[in-house]
């Protein structure tokens, strides 16, 4: 018999983790934007991306599976 809490819980885990790897490879590759659009002061096509609420939206997909779930 397969036992769906164990299961549930190790999918959500992974999907969580899924989830911390996208947000901080994200940030990271926004914050080498901004950096480069920082040097070039010449350029005002582009301006800084806000990263501010990215975790929240983040944080509202890790809930997903929960909220979901019922």
């Amino acid at each position: 018999m397969i036992d769906l809490d164990k299961e549930y819980d190790k999918m959500n885990d992974k999907v969580k983790k899924v989830l911390d790897d996208a947000e901080s490879k994200m940030i990271d590759l926004i914050d080498d934007f901004n950096e480069k659009v920082e040097n070039d002061e010449n350029d005002e096509t582009y301006h800084e991306i806000e990263t501010s609420d990215l975790t929240m939206k983040f944080d509202d997909l890790k809930d997903y599976v929960e909220d979901y779930s019922d």
